[in-house]
């Protein structure tokens, strides 16, 4: 498996700052995209962190449409937690 880092910047999730990184991954012929946020982020309304598939897409369009409606979802952050994948 190869993972490479193709952006790493900031974003605001409701309205706390975070730290953002896609990554694109090669495995065995197949190539998706994902990201990942630090600090991880629960929103009043989950019961927990959220992780998995959400976050995984085949393009980036997809995976960018993918964080629109994770961001979108939080409007009061509870809790934090170190990402230990980032």
């Amino acid at each position: 498996m190869k993972k490479a880092i193709l952006f790493e910047g900031k974003v605001v999730i409701a309205g706390q700052v975070v730290d953002f990184r896609i990554y694109k991954i090669e495995d065995g012929g197949i190539t998706y995209y994902t990201y990942e946020i630090e600090p991880e982020l629960r929103d009043v309304n989950q019961m927990d962190f959220p992780r998995g598939e959400s976050q995984m897409a085949h393009d980036l369009e997809s995976l960018l449409f993918r964080f629109r409606i994770f961001q979108e979802g939080f409007r009061q952050i509870v809790d934090t937690r170190h990402n230990v994948n980032f």
